[in-house]
């Protein structure tokens, strides 16, 4: 389990990331004011479909290329969420196949949402993460 440990703090630290790089390119295109206006929004999904909004609005040149990695970092939130807010438990065969377990109520009671997944496919999933990662920062080099 210490593997897919390791793998699950990857992805909340490149989540993170993501949300630095986004708070810093705000900050030089001018849709925030003040350094972390965007990051200390606690309810991600909603600044993230606030600020697109906002992007789009702007009708900068570079507003769809951030767009599209808008985008992307919203897919890797709900991966991130999943991660953060489930039980994950291995397969007892001592393959890298993991499952979560989440937990919703309800009105009609408690709902559980189960995936499995690999830790190879997770790898993936975090180097391709990364990649949105490196080309928010080229945007913002670009910006300077």
């Amino acid at each position: 389990m210490a593997g897919i440990a390791c793998l699950i703090g990857e992805a909340m630290l490149s989540f993170s990331n993501a949300e630095f790089l986004l708070d810093n390119l705000f900050r030089k295109i001018g849709l925030t004011k003040k350094k972390f206006d965007y990051m200390a929004i606690s309810s991600t999904g909603q600044k993230i479909k606030e600020y697109k909004a906002k992007l789009i609005e702007s009708e900068l040149d570079v507003a769809p290329r951030i767009a599209y990695l808008i985008e992307e970092v919203d897919s890797f939130r709900e991966l991130r969420n999943v991660l953060a807010h489930s039980i994950i438990l291995s397969n007892s065969s001592g393959e890298q196949e993991f499952m979560t377990h989440k937990f919703y109520k309800t009105k009609e009671g408690i709902s559980r949402y189960t995936a499995v997944f690999t830790a190879s496919h997770l790898s993936i999933q975090i180097q391709e993460f990364r990649e949105v990662c490196q080309s928010l920062n080229e945007i913002l080099k670009e910006l300077d």
